[in-house]
């Protein structure tokens, strides 16, 4: 399921729900709304009108293990769990935050000033990306550290799928490159 949660100017929080396969509308539950979270489950709620932290909870029980910042939100990726703010936008994808242990939310690796890109594929491989004076780097989290893969000119709106990147870049041409596979 694909949760798109916006807040409103009168502070009103709205979401709509699309299933991931057909892109149809799926209907609102009640809150808190519950979803798979890598090996665990993520919770959003409101309490009186008021977005609760995005908590973990674990599979078997449903007992809270901890809850993030206001405004962050969690994507799990094969390389980890990386936060993202909410509220924040970033021209080369999700404004990451931090790494963290999805098990216990210890923060492993500070990711600000990197843009998220999640593959548009089942692989759930994270590419990180963030402009240079040069152009835009790009780089992919690999045992716990920041790997850098290269620098490409000015790119906006890529998609990444299948270890390749396509971006549009230098006015209106599209580029598309290809990614080296994750190290073992």
């Amino acid at each position: 399921m694909l949760v798109v949660s916006s807040q409103l100017s009168n502070g009103d929080f709205m979401e709509i729900r699309y299933d991931t396969l057909t892109l149809r509308v799926v209907a609102p539950t009640g809150s808190p709304l519950r979803f798979a979270c890598g090996e665990y489950v993520c919770q959003v709620g409101d309490a009186g009108g008021n977005r609760l932290p995005l908590a973990v909870l674990d599979r078997d029980t449903l007992t809270e293990r901890y809850r993030l910042a206001p405004g962050m939100h969690l994507i799990p990726t094969t390389q980890g769990a990386i936060t993202v703010a909410a509220d924040a936008t970033a021209a080369l994808g999700a404004p990451a935050r931090q790494l963290i242990d999805l098990a216990d939310g210890h923060p492993l690796l500070d990711l600000t000033g990197w843009g998220l890109q999640l593959a548009f594929d089942e692989s759930r491989q994270a590419l990180l990306a963030r402009p240079t004076p040069d152009g835009t780097q790009f780089a992919r989290i690999e045992n716990g550290q920041v790997r850098l893969l290269g620098t490409l000119p000015p790119v906006r709106q890529c998609h990444y799928a299948a270890q390749r990147l396509a971006c549009v870049y230098g006015g209106n041409r599209l580029g598309v490159w290809s990614i080296a596979a994750p190290m073992s």
